[in-house]
């Protein structure tokens, strides 16, 4: 079993209504997964310009993976070209409507 947690940090949980609440403190980062670096190579490829390729990526994850991320990484595209900051939009540009 786990150790107890100090008398007066239960009191101040409880105090601020957590008590008997789960709470999660993250020790360290999560080190990148194969799957966040091919969102993040998805995402670059679309903020220069290019199509993605699931060829490039496609013996690295599963065929199921591969279309989520793509999905994703079009979602968030398409979010910050809507915002005008995708597609190498200037501020002029969006002044011009």
């Amino acid at each position: 079993m786990g150790k107890k947690l100090p008398e007066r940090l239960v009191e101040d949980l409880n105090a601020e209504g957590l008590g008997g609440r789960l709470i999660y403190i993250p020790l360290r980062n999560r080190a990148k997964t194969i799957s966040d670096e091919i969102y993040e190579s998805m995402t670059s490829g679309l903020k220069a310009g290019k199509s993605i390729d699931l060829d490039e990526f496609r013996n690295l994850v599963s065929l199921r993976t591969l279309y989520r991320l793509k999905a994703k990484a079009i979602e968030e595209f398409e979010s910050l070209k809507e915002k005008g900051h995708g597609n190498g939009q200037t501020e002029q540009n969006n002044n011009r409507g």
